[in-house]
């Protein structure tokens, strides 16, 4: 189902329909299994001991239940301690059971969390950008309010709340300042300038007004600003005192994304359409409008800092790697799922790729090779590279993981919600933030506090420091495994 040709992703676009339409299925799941039920032979009786008087059992699955702890997990604890069960019985005796809630009265922590209701609550973070040190992470959250987490202490975390009252985020860019860091917000309404103290400390220094604004970013040495117009039309302002430097206009009536190229000698454009445009600043002219997607929209474009080359990703699954002169394309490397968000790892010819099909990828762009392959618990919708050593990939489900930038190993998991308050998840399934005291409950899950400080490991310490194989149980359904 659904039948009669029809698909889910083309006749079944809204939630209301949906919604029936997975109504409808359950219904007939439910039909199936009451017709088969009354087939199935009765469970086994169970085992007796020797001497012919039965024992009293208890179902694992209640015991999972009354320790808030998988199943599976229940008889890996229980072998690692020396206590053997018979995972096909589904039961186990009195005695048994005791031994194992004695196990999980040693490993008992001191703070119990519910993170399924956290993450009900959790913002969608569609949004990252990291300041050019490799410093700070910032996410814009679907409540209006950006986060900056420092990234050698994730405990210094600033919250900042956008002055306009409507709008909603855009974009967002970084650039370094002799005391600090200014940050420009961008939204569909135009964009605000923050100024980012040593110390952490915020002040808001400028607004910006534009309409449909899509895209706002700095040139690589940070004195101007390249602004893209869903209309099809581009400015590049100067970073100090806004002053207008070049307008550009081209046909897309769409215009999602664009970059500067080159050091600012170019830049570049995309929308819906599929049709990548390149201007040179220098003349205003425009090179050239190329298709590279086969007429599908183009998800990311991204200019190679300090080369005169660009790239492009598509909803067709085509990374395309092109030269700005003459726009000719010098690789195309095919993926079977549309790609979502791509990252560069600079001064490498390592890109980072997120495809529909919850996978991430690390690909050498000159010879094609897959470096690494991750599964990630839903689809990637950001990433952006912090610094040398770490990347950062926002999911649809709520969720930014910070992952070793050369392994694809996880770190530590960002979750936000509500405007002020925050969640950090270390890869050995410690927690430190604010706010989730709220969500404490006999139904969550057991978790310890992280230290006041806590920093993501430096890279070297990877090559000795292994964080095993401990599943988090984030979300209903979604696991996400983190392997050494």
């Amino acid at each position: 189902m659904p039948r009669n040709g029809q698909t889910i992703e083309e006749h079944f676009t809204t939630r209301g329909s949906r919604d029936r339409l997975f109504l409808k299925i359950l219904k007939d799941l439910r039909k199936q299994i009451d017709r088969i039920r009354p087939s199935q032979p009765p469970p086994p009786p169970p085992e007796e001991p020797p001497g012919g008087k039965k024992k009293q059992r208890i179902r694992i699955h209640e015991l999972s239940k009354e320790l808030g702890v998988e199943c599976k997990r229940i008889i890996e604890h229980a072998h690692s301690e020396g206590i053997l069960l018979n995972s096909a019985l589904n039961t186990v005796s009195l005695e048994v059971a005791e031994q194992i809630r004695r196990i999980y009265e040693r490993k008992r922590p001191s703070i119990k969390l519910n993170l399924n209701g956290l993450l009900e609550r959790a913002s969608y973070a569609p949004i990252l950008c990291a300041s050019p040190d490799g410093a700070w992470l910032a996410t814009l959250h679907a409540n209006r309010v950006l986060h900056l987490w420092r990234i050698h202490d994730l405990c210094q975390h600033i919250t900042i709340v956008p002055q306009r009252s409507e709008g909603y985020f855009t974009s967002c860019a970084i650039r370094q300042m002799p005391t600090g860091w200014e940050l420009l917000m961008g939204m569909n309404n135009g964009f605000e300038e923050w100024r980012i103290a040593s110390n952490g400390t915020a002040m808001l220094t400028g607004l910006k007004t534009y309409g449909n604004l899509m895209e706002v970013q700095f040139s690589d040495d940070g004195s101007l600003i390249l602004i893209v117009l869903l209309e099809g039309a581009l400015e590049i302002i100067r970073a100090d005192n806004h002053k207008l430097v070049k307008r550009f206009f081209c046909d897309e009536q769409r215009l999602t994304t664009g970059s500067f190229c080159d050091n600012a000698r170019y830049v570049i454009a995309g929308g819906e359409s599929g049709k990548t445009f390149i201007w040179d600043t220098t003349t205003g002219e425009l090179i050239k409008a190329k298709n590279d997607h086969h007429g599908m929209p183009i998800t990311v474009l991204s200019g190679i800092p300090s080369r005169s080359l660009y790239m492009s990703a598509g909803e067709d699954g085509t990374l395309a790697v092109c030269r700005c002169r003459d726009a000719f394309t010098l690789k195309r490397i095919p993926h079977k799922e549309g790609i979502t968000c791509v990252a560069l790892k600079r001064s490498t010819d390592l890109v980072f790729v997120g495809l529909k099909n919850k996978s991430l990828l690390a690909q050498e762009m000159v010879w094609q090779k897959t470096t690494w392959e991750r599964d990630l618990p839903s689809e990637p919708i950001a990433m952006t590279s912090i610094g040398r050593d770490y990347l950062a990939v926002a999911t649809d489900c709520g969720e930014i993981e910070i992952r070793d930038i050369d392994t694809g190993q996880t770190l530590a998991i960002l979750v936000g919600f509500g405007a002020c308050d925050w969640v950090v998840l270390s890869a050995d399934d410690h927690i430190v933030g604010t706010g989730y005291e709220e969500f404490l409950g006999e139904e969550g899950r057991l978790c310890q506090e992280i230290p006041e400080e806590f920093g993501l490991p430096d890279s070297s310490s990877l090559l000795t420091t292994t964080t095993g194989s401990r599943a988090m149980d984030l979300i209903s359904s979604h696991v996400i495994e983190n392997r050494a």
